[in-house]
């Protein structure tokens, strides 16, 4: 399964991107919100990627995101924390390689992951989060749809904290009498995701 936008198609992370994935969260380390902006050593990647192969199914969706007639990879975006009782994810791990930020493909990632959360599975409800200082991040998601609802506050040092923000979006179409609907994946693919949220957007 992939998704189709006008510049790009998002396809499922799978083991062969495994490597790939360490080399670019370290690179963009500062970015998330959690391990202190600390690299990731093998051991701890290769124990999240293990835990994360073992997921139940539908409970989280992370994607690369490669332009459309290119074999160009861009970056990553996640649905996560999927709660089907609850009809509720979290959109995040939005993560565009340098080179290619500054062309509005987060916008076009976004919104295919919220069409894809609201339109596909039926959910009710989407959370995501974003630094304060990052006004970019936050225009996006505003223009998606989402509306603050409140804020956190991380320890960055023994006595400096970062705020981040925390958005939602509802689903207007939401109905209760639908059930809700996981998407399949190509059987070559797994389901994966980061356990930290990502807030590169520039």
């Amino acid at each position: 399964m992939k998704i189709i936008t006008e510049h790009l198609w998002l396809r499922p992370i799978n083991d062969s991107d495994k490597d790939k994935l360490k080399k670019w969260r370290n690179s963009y380390k500062e970015y998330f919100f959690s391990d202190d902006g600390k690299e990731i050593s093998d051991e701890k990647h290769n124990r999240w990627f293990k835990r994360y192969t073992s997921l139940p199914p539908g409970t989280d969706q992370m994607f690369i995101a490669i332009k459309v007639g290119t074999t160009e990879e861009i970056g990553t975006i996640a649905l996560y924390d999927i709660n089907i009782d609850e009809r509720m994810a979290v959109l995040g791990r939005v993560l565009i390689l340098q080179q290619y930020q500054g062309h509005n493909y987060a916008q076009e990632m976004v919104n295919a992951i919220r069409d894809l959360a609201f339109n596909t599975m039926r959910l009710h409800r989407l959370i995501v989060e974003a630094d304060l200082m990052n006004t970019k991040a936050q225009h996006i998601y505003f223009t998606s749809g989402f509306k603050t609802i409140g804020q956190r506050f991380i320890p960055a040092t023994k006595y400096l904290f970062r705020i981040v923000i925390i958005l939602e979006m509802l689903n207007p179409d939401h109905d209760l009498r639908k059930p809700l609907r996981i998407e399949s994946y190509d059987e070559d693919s797994d389901k994966h995701g980061y356990e930290s949220q990502c807030d590169n957007i520039k």
